[in-house]
């Protein structure tokens, strides 16, 4: 008995080392339709709890893989950039993704200690199927080192869609509404769950 409970609790503070919590998605401005597309940007905020000091020089490392891993066509690689912060480097890619291609420039920095961001902005989507009316998709991952022992994931995503042209306005708006909402939740979870393995 004493050795179920101890199991228990040594679960129990595994479970915790490892929680995240985050907060419901929010947008940043009231989305609209405009030119004949739906536009809106959703942020979401993530507290992730980490057993040992959190390492952002290993999440550098996984965030370039990431960045490099099916790419058709290389236009710039690892080209020194400044936007975001000192030392930062930017890629311009045509990808390969299960929808289709896209082109995207990335951009990646890091202090190496308590910041790093990591952004993303669509140049051109060659997608199939529904995925086709997408046209611009740009994403921002923010993390911030608090201690030790937590750090802090900010996700934005700001999204086109083309309204297909037999589709109600008014439908078309609260459909891309429900949609994106559930998209960028699955992916704030998702994103979160890489952050954790990568730290």
């Amino acid at each position: 008995m004493h050795l179920l409970k101890l199991a228990l609790v040594i679960a129990m503070v595994t479970l915790k080392a490892h929680a995240s919590t985050c907060s419901d998605p929010t947008w940043v401005a009231e989305p609209e339709m405009s030119d004949g597309k739906f536009k809106g940007e959703l942020t979401g905020v993530c507290r992730i709890a980490v057993e040992t000091a959190p390492d952002l020089r290993r999440l550098v490392e996984y965030f370039e893989a990431e960045i490099e891993k099916s790419v058709v066509t290389t236009f710039e690689s690892r080209v020194p950039d400044t936007e975001l912060l000192p030392g930062g480097r930017r890629w311009d890619l045509l990808i390969k993704v299960k929808e289709g291609k896209i082109r995207n420039n990335f951009q990646l920095a890091s202090d190496g200690k308590d910041l790093l961001i990591y952004q993303t902005r669509s140049k051109e989507i060659k997608f199939g199927g529904l995925a086709g009316y997408l046209k611009k998709l740009n994403v921002k991952v923010v993390v911030r080192r608090v201690s030790d022992r937590e750090v802090t994931l900010k996700l934005n995503s700001l999204t086109w869609i083309d309204k297909p042209l037999v589709a109600p306005s008014g439908t078309f708006y609260n459909i891309a509404i429900k949609n994106s909402l559930k998209q960028f939740t699955q992916e704030l979870e998702s994103v979160t769950e890489k952050i954790k393995n990568n730290l």
